[in-house]
Formats: structure tokens, C-alpha cells, sequence
């Protein structure tokens, strides 16, 4: 049997660490899960990270390099869960839309201060001309 449990960090609240999970897929020496967190914007948000578990209740057979087998019961494996963009779309369209309007003001910047030197060279062209 397979458990999955998200432990919160220090400041984290488990009641906005809700998931599902599902297996995606197994090979003989893989196993893939994919997590759904319901609000992902809360997954390791402070300092503290929160952790993901993987515990296999029964016994697992792991086979070394040299062929040797230990079994092992209760087996855990376990990672710090990385900070999440939101669910919804909304989030990902914002942090695009600032992106994208962050470089149309840098691209209005470079075109004011391009008018600038160039007013101020065609003034300087002048005066050593005349």
C-alpha cells in the first residue's frame, strides 16, 4: 500500500495544503505521481518549506548495482515541495501581463532617451558646422 501526505512547514497551515494525487506512470524501476494542490499558491509560501512524503506501507525489495536485495518495511521517501504558481490561470496571465508590461515600458525608455541623444548630437552637429 501507498501513502502521500504533504507536511506542513513551520508556518504553514495544513488546511491550505489540500491535494489528490494520482500515480501517471510505472515501469519496473519507476514510479511517477502527479499532485493537484486546491490552492497552490500556499504550497511552501513562507521560509520554511513544506514537505512531501511517499510511504510504502509494505515491504519494498530495492536491487543494488551488484544485484544484492534488502527488503525493507515502511519505507519513506521524502522532499521539499517547491513554491507553486497558482491553480487557476488568472495568476499565470497576471505574472505574464506584468512581464509583458514591464518590457513595454523598458522599450518606451530606450525610445525616449534614443530621441534625447539624438536631439542632443543633431544640436552638437550643428554647432560644429556653423
Amino acid at each position: 500500500m501507498l501513502e502521500v501526505v504533504v507536511e506542513p512547514g513551520e508556518d504553514s497551515d495544513l488546511e491550505n495544503l489540500e491535494f489528490i494525487w494520482n500515480a501517471t506512470a510505472q515501469t519496473e524501476t519507476t514510479l511517477t505521481l502527479q499532485l493537484y494542490f486546491v490552492q497552490a499558491r500556499w504550497v511552501s509560501s513562507n521560509s520554511d518549506p513544506d514537505k512531501f512524503k511517499v510511504i510504502f506501507r509494505d515491504p519494498v525489495i530495492f536491487t543494488g548495482q551488484n544485484g544484492l536485495q534488502i527488503e525493507k518495511e515502511h519505507y519513506v521517501l521524502e522532499r521539499d515541495l517547491p513554491p507553486q504558481l497558482g491553480g487557476d490561470d488568472s495568476e499565470v496571465q497576471a505574472v505574464i501581463g506584468d512581464t509583458l508590461e514591464g518590457a513595454k515600458n523598458a522599450v518606451r525608455a530606450n525610445f525616449a532617451v534614443t530621441l534625447i541623444l539624438s536631439a542632443g548630437l543633431n544640436q552638437l552637429l550643428q554647432m560644429i558646422h556653423t
